[in-house]
């Protein structure tokens, strides 16, 4: 499906889904989350933003469930057990 300019030139409708059922999104978020994410990405050995971005919503996705189902989430240091608690 194509849509026409004013210039007469013709351009894909931004409506058309985008192969695999995959979408795009604009996020506004600030220089310091910015480098956060940048910063992870390094760490992980990432490729991309999105990929950092698609980790970390699995791992919050199942910290969240797992709390949910009344279980406790800690973490384990040499000598020192914490509760990780979600806000």
């Amino acid at each position: 499906m194509t849509s026409s300019r004013k210039n007469g030139a013709s351009s894909s409708n931004a409506a058309t889904p985008r192969s695999q059922g995959k979408c795009r999104i604009n996020l506004a978020i600030s220089e310091k989350v910015k480098d956060q994410m940048e910063s992870l990405k390094d760490m992980i050995g990432a490729d991309t933003l999105t990929e950092v971005v698609r980790r970390a919503l699995a791992v919050f996705e199942t910290l969240v469930i797992e709390k949910k189902q009344g279980h406790r989430i800690e973490i384990h240091r040499k000598d020192k057990v914490t509760e990780f608690e979600l806000s």
